[in-house]
C-alpha cells in the first residue's frame, strides 16, 4: 500500500502469546467447571443444603479469568504505547515479564487456593497495580519527551 508505514511492536508482540495462551488455559478452566458443575450460565453452583466449606470451584475459576480480563488488557495497551514512543526493549521485556508472573500468583496461588486467599492474591494485586502505575508514568513520560 503506497504511503503507509510498517509500524512494528515486537516486545508486546512477543507477550500477547503467552498472556494469550494464559487467558485461554483460564477459559478452559471456566468450561470444565460448569461441565463439572452443569451450570450452563452464571458463575455460582446451586446450592445443595449442605453448609458450605468455602468458595465454589466455578466461582472461583471465573473470577480468575475475569480479573485477568480486568487487568491485562490495559497493561498491554500501556506497553504497546510504550514501545510506540521509544520504551527501552530491556525495561519493556523485564515489565511485561514481571506482570506475567504477578498474574500467575495472583490466579494460581491466589484465587483458586482454598477459600480464594492465597499470598499470591496480594503479591499479584499490588504488584500488578504497580505495573500498571510504572507503565502509564512511563509511556507518558515517553510521550511528552
Amino acid at each position: 500500500m503506497a504511503g503507509s508505514t510498517n509500524v512494528q511492536l515486537p516486545v508486546t508482540g512477543t507477550f500477547a502469546f503467552p498472556f494469550a495462551l494464559y487467558y485461554l488455559w483460564l477459559a478452559f478452566r471456566v468450561g470444565l467447571q460448569r461441565l463439572r458443575q452443569r451450570v450452563v450460565i452464571g458463575d455460582r453452583v446451586p446450592a445443595t443444603g449442605e453448609k458450605s466449606t468455602g468458595l465454589d470451584p466455578l466461582l472461583q475459576a471465573t473470577r480468575a479469568q475475569q480479573n485477568f480480563n480486568e487487568y491485562v488488557p490495559l497493561a498491554l495497551f500501556l506497553a504497546a504505547t510504550a514501545e510506540l514512543n521509544s520504551a527501552d526493549p530491556t525495561w519493556l521485556t523485564g515489565t511485561l515479564a514481571v506482570l506475567f508472573g504477578l498474574r500467575l500468583l495472583h490466579a494460581e496461588l491466589g484465587i483458586m487456593m482454598p477459600n480464594g486467599l492465597g499470598i499470591g492474591r496480594p503479591i499479584g494485586f499490588y504488584g500488578t497495580s504497580l505495573v500498571m502505575l510504572w507503565l502509564g508514568g512511563w509511556s507518558t513520560w515517553l510521550a511528552l519527551s
